[in-house]
């Protein structure tokens, strides 16, 4: 399976490390962007090929992890995953982004986004990802809804999309 992993600069040290684990179970990464590091100065030829390469990371993978806190770019990474209708883990160590305020990310509660919590400092919480984020895509092809906030938010979309209540 293909994943695009996705945070901001700051933890890509983070990514890289999710990125090894994917790698070790057999699987590919789609951009390693954490390679290159920030490219902000090296002008706007060299942002606008980094910006579709990364694009090109989003929508060449089976799924996208996303491991907050992120950026801007991740934010807009998790918006291509969206519109692409790819199947996108969203992984918290603190499980704030989860919690129901008025700081919270409506599109984390999307029906293509898993909420998972762990701390990636854990070589089983990094195997838990892997795990999970394998399990989503299959359920994904599949035509699976899954369970938890996923499966909720499923139901309530299918009830949305089949329009008003007679």
């Amino acid at each position: 399976m293909k994943f695009y992993v996705a945070t901001r600069l700051e933890r890509a040290a983070r990514a890289e490390l999710v990125a090894l684990h994917l790698t070790l179970a057999g699987h590919d990464v789609t951009y390693p962007w954490w390679q290159h590091g920030a490219v902000g100065r090296e002008g706007s030829e060299r942002l606008i090929q980094v910006s579709i390469l990364e694009a090109q990371g989003v929508l060449t993978a089976d799924a996208v992890i996303v491991l907050l806190p992120g950026g801007r770019g991740t934010h807009a990474e998790l918006g291509i995953a969206l519109g692409a209708g790819k199947p996108i883990i969203v992984f918290d160590e603190t499980a704030e982004a989860f919690q129901l305020t008025d700081a919270t990310c409506a599109f984390y509660w999307h029906p293509l986004v898993h909420q998972l919590r762990g701390d990636l400092g854990r070589p089983q919480d990094r195997e838990m990802l892997v795990h999970q984020a394998v399990g989503v895509v299959e359920d994904h092809r599949a035509g699976r809804h899954g369970s938890g906030a996923y499966g909720h938010a499923a139901a309530i979309a299918a009830r949305l999309a089949s329009g008003p209540a007679a």
